[in-house]
């Protein structure tokens, strides 16, 4: 005879009965919990739809414009840019900080305008 094992619901941690691989207490907490856990995966998700996005539009002007683009705000703005999502950041040889969206990056220069770079 097996000995009984003190099991909680990871849901919602109450006592549970039954087989000994049960992880719910009932089928409300196996779905709640698995719900929980897409929503969780919905953020991620969006915030990596933006950066791709981000990441996009910059590779975009730079194929368009060259390897010395230099874009204003709101072209960036009209295509859908958002400047406050990005990958990490790192200063220039002038000091200067770059935000970047994985490879390609921006940095801002005078009257609203941005320069963009590639790693």
């Amino acid at each position: 005879m097996r000995l009984s094992q003190n099991r909680t619901c990871t849901a919602c941690s109450t006592a549970i009965q039954g087989r000994s691989d049960k992880k719910f207490c009932s089928e409300y907490c196996r779905n709640s919990y698995n719900n929980q856990q897409k929503t969780n995966e919905q953020f991620v998700r969006s915030i990596n739809s933006l950066l791709r996005r981000n990441r996009q539009i910059i590779k975009l002007f730079l194929e368009t414009i060259g390897p010395d683009a230099v874009v204003f705000r709101d072209d960036m703005l009209r295509r859908g840019f958002h400047f406050e999502y990005y990958t990490h950041a790192r200063k220039d040889k002038e000091g200067q900080a770059i935000r970047f969206c994985y490879e390609y990056g921006y940095a801002p220069t005078a009257h609203g305008y941005y320069r963009l770079v590639r790693c």
